[in-house]
């Protein structure tokens, strides 16, 4: 049985799912001409930084299509801004999930008449019901109904903004879920599953998981210590505090296996903010102090 459609002119994909010896099959996912963009900015970057306030982008007429107001971060364009790009997926499940980490609800909401999803690992401070990611980001989402689970990985680690939005189609309910980003190249992988949940170690929730690590790999085990007792404040840090900290834990019995330190273990290389990762700054961790930590 034919489980994919794929057409150039109009362009379009479509993706099925069939349960087990039947011979009937379901429109699980659809990629159409309207569902792709892309654009290159060719000026260079100190010219459109210097146009930020008058540049009328990829990404202006993308949030003025879909009503939501987005003030671009005039960074951004100071770094250089070469492309915008995105493309929408449409499923026929209204349950889904993923896009971490953050902190929010674990099944996605629909972005309609609020802000989008936003991709961008940042140390910034975060609350509860807030969609933009923490330290890390996760461009996948999976769709799960009563008969078939299907998966969008987005691979492109730049800047990106997911809307979510509900959609039928063919007398279907469904989510339209468009992933935009501000650079990068167009790549994704769809998967799909109509196997029962009742399919000993292999349901569809769980071959949704098993194609994923087809592309991303396996998971490591987390190293042991990462199983203890551990310590972690933002605070100053220097060979003599840590030294001191470690002798407190002893002396008043309270157990730690692992000591977090914050960015002013890093060396600053004589400029503010100008940290170098992987080594400890000279002045809080001397030779001596190094020495007797280890």
């Amino acid at each position: 049985m034919q489980l994919f459609e794929f057409s150039y002119e109009p362009f379009q994909f479509n993706a099925y799912t069939s349960a087990e010896e039947s011979n009937d099959k379901t429109l699980s996912m659809q990629i159409d001409s309207t569902s792709l963009y892309f654009e290159n900015v060719e000026k260079k970057h100190k010219e459109l930084a210097a146009e930020v306030d008058d540049t009328y982008t990829f990404l202006d007429r993308f949030f003025s299509v879909f009503g939501v107001h987005h003030q671009k971060p005039k960074q951004l364009y100071s770094e250089g801004w070469t492309e915008g790009l995105g493309c929408n997926v449409w499923v026929n499940t209204e349950t889904l999930f993923g896009l971490g980490e953050r902190e929010d609800t674990l099944v996605l909401k629909t972005t309609t008449d609020s802000e989008p999803y936003e991709l961008w690992a940042t140390d910034a401070p975060h609350m509860p019901n807030l969609p933009t990611t923490l330290y890390g980001q996760l461009p996948f989402v999976t769709s799960i109904s009563d008969t078939l689970a299907s998966a969008f990985a987005w691979i492109n680690s730049s800047h990106t903004w997911v809307f979510i939005d509900e959609e039928d189609r063919y007398n279907t309910p469904g989510r339209s879920v468009n992933f935009v980003s501000e650079s990068g190249a167009l790549e994704f992988f769809l998967y799909s599953s109509a196997a029962p949940l009742d399919d000993g170690k292999m349901n569809r929730a769980k071959r949704m998981q098993r194609r994923l690590h087809t592309i991303t790999g396996a998971p490591f085990l987390p190293p042991i210590h990462t199983l203890g007792f551990h310590f972690s404040k933002y605070a100053p840090a220097s060979s003599d505090i840590i030294r001191q900290r470690n002798s407190d834990f002893t002396n008043y019995q309270f157990p730690v296996d692992v000591l977090w330190m914050d960015i002013q273990w890093a060396d600053e290389d004589s400029q503010e903010a100008g940290y170098e990762y992987f080594r400890f700054n000279p002045q809080n961790f001397t030779t001596e102090g190094i020495s007797l930590m280890n």
